[in-house]
């Protein structure tokens, strides 16, 4: 293991921590039939009145962690750096760059997964109460204005 993979679980440790002491939170309201609805995320020690963990968003969360930090991983091993042909000279005598199009597909996996997080499923709180299955209004900026929406995490 080289340093920049200590490094990798160093910070995969950290976001861990971050998000067991941050949890995502659901507003229960009686005045909505008690559907519970993303609120946000609160510090764990405080009290938090009439809210719940949403622990399905949690572990969703825990896995893209793992996720993105096993592709961190994986890009950062020590032979996964491209290597020149040293055959194949380029225009000024240096050898020519091949791509690693491990490292591209990798790297669209992780942004996939980060924006798939940062911007989930939202459905309207009062199709909830009125539906068997989850509805589906739309992907939202997580940390934005949702109105009276909630995460589906089926869909997530």
């Amino acid at each position: 293991m080289n340093k920049y993979q200590w490094i990798i679980v160093v910070v995969a440790a950290i976001n861990v921590v971050l998000v067991a002491l941050f949890p995502p939170y659901d507003y229960v309201s009686a005045a909505r039939n008690n559907v519970l609805t993303f609120d946000g995320f609160y510090w764990l020690f405080t009290d938090v009145g009439g809210r719940k963990v949403n622990s399905s968003f949690q572990q969703i969360e825990y896995f893209i962690i793992l996720i993105n930090a096993a592709i961190a991983w994986l890009l950062l091993r020590p032979g996964a750096q491209s290597a020149a042909d040293p055959t194949a000279a380029g225009t000024a005598g240096e050898p020519a760059r091949k791509i690693d199009w491990q490292r591209v597909v990798l790297m669209g996996v992780a942004i996939n997964l980060f924006l798939v997080l940062l911007f989930p499923p939202m459905e309207n709180f009062y199709a909830v109460t009125r539906a068997a299955l989850p509805s589906f209004d739309g992907f939202f900026f997580l940390f934005g204005e949702r109105g009276a929406r909630t995460i589906v995490t089926q869909l997530l």
